[in-house]
């Protein structure tokens, strides 16, 4: 197993949330081989290897890395 992917949750997660590399690539408005190569260096969020070729990613998880990226509103557009 890569040290960048974590093992599927256990049977007490119903595992709703997790979503394929495609998904969470389009979510995040990039290829999913851009995806796997954010996620192996720690730039996104890792996947959680399901079987020996299936792995998912938390759309929680995404959902917070996108919400972080977020840059602050420019001081004039706040003050409109």
């Amino acid at each position: 197993m890569n040290p960048t992917e974590r093992p599927a949750r256990g049977p007490s997660h119903v595992n709703k949330d997790l979503i394929t590399k495609d998904h969470a690539s389009a979510l995040m408005g990039i290829t999913s081989r851009t995806l796997d190569t954010m996620s192996k260096t720690g730039r996104a969020p890792a996947p959680y290897r399901i079987g020996v070729k299936c792995v998912r990613y938390s759309e929680a998880e995404i959902l917070e890395w996108l919400e972080s990226r977020k840059s602050p509103a420019p001081a004039s557009a706040a003050a409109a």
